[in-house]
């Protein structure tokens, strides 16, 4: 009999078990999935390469997001737990934290700003002085330098007086002088005459010479050359050296002649230049033309 009763109590337990299982079971299923797994959606993209249409959507799904995650912690299926809640409370504390750090780091800066801005005006106040000391120097030592030339220059110039006034020049017959220069400038007083008539004038004086070198000279060629000795004095060019008026004459000529030849050669290149650019105007013309009938 009691063998009977304990089979009865373990199938009753059993039973019981059975329904609160099942009870539970039930219970569970009346519980969304949004309770156990959080939605994530990404939030759709922005950038300037899109186009208007489709930025505008994204922008207005944009901003339904985030006003949803600002409600997020009203709704009880999205509520943080005890771990997540702790994460964030330590989040703020150190943000806290880092911000009064940063605070008082700046403090610490003015603070040495403050300390710091008496030394740098008086610093300021003394290299503005040496500078001040610097330029004045600089004036000084320029008019010195001044000075020192403009005695040089007179000096320079008493120099050349006294060697001017020491000059003596001796007049002798059939004498060639060589240029002398002077310390002033150089004046040409003389207007310059062509080749031809230079040459002529120096072949009469050679033949006069050459005429009156038994008998005395003329008076009228003595005077020209001694005019001429003192315009090579002076410093004027005086051409009487036959030799080399024709030889001057000679590179004039070929000057003459190498430039006349380049002028030629230019005129011709800028009449070949002239034709090729008529002959393309004529064919970009006939081109034009075909176009227009097409």
């Amino acid at each position: 009999m009691q063998e009977i009763q304990k089979k009865e109590e373990e199938k009753t337990i059993l039973d019981r078990m059975n329904k609160n299982e099942q009870y539970f079971l039930e219970m569970l299923n009346t519980i969304s999935s949004r309770v156990y797994f959080r939605e994530y959606f990404e939030p759709p993209k922005v950038h300037k390469y899109m186009k208007k249409k489709e930025r505008k959507e994204n922008q207005k799904k944009r901003n339904e997001m985030v006003k949803q995650n600002k409600m997020q912690h009203y709704d009880p299926f999205q509520a943080y737990s005890i771990k997540e809640m702790q994460l964030l409370v330590d989040k703020q504390d150190n943000e806290k934290a880092s911000l009064s750090r940063k605070r008082k780091h700046r403090l610490g800066e003015k603070r040495l700003m403050k300390d710091l801005l008496p030394k740098t005006k008086q610093l300021k106040r003394k290299l503005s002085a040496i500078k001040r000391q610097k330029e004045q120097n600089k004036k000084k030592n320029k008019q010195k330098m001044l000075e020192i030339a403009k005695r040089g220059r007179e000096r320079d110039r008493k120099i050349k007086r006294n060697k001017n006034k020491g000059i003596v020049s001796k007049q002798t017959d059939n004498v060639r002088f060589s240029m002398i220069k002077f310390g002033g400038k150089r004046k040409q007083d003389i207007k310059r005459a062509s080749l031809k008539t230079e040459l002529k004038r120096a072949e009469k004086i050679q033949q006069e010479i050459k005429k009156t070198e038994n008998g005395k000279m003329d008076i009228e060629l003595k005077s020209q050359l001694m005019k001429n000795a003192l315009n090579k004095v002076k410093g004027v060019k005086v051409k009487d050296d036959v030799k080399k008026i024709k030889k001057t004459m000679k590179r004039v000529k070929k000057r003459k002649e190498k430039s006349k030849q380049k002028w030629k050669e230019r005129k011709s290149q800028q009449r070949k230049e002239l034709k090729r650019k008529m002959k393309q105007r004529e064919i970009n013309l006939k081109k034009k033309k075909v176009r227009g009938k097409k």
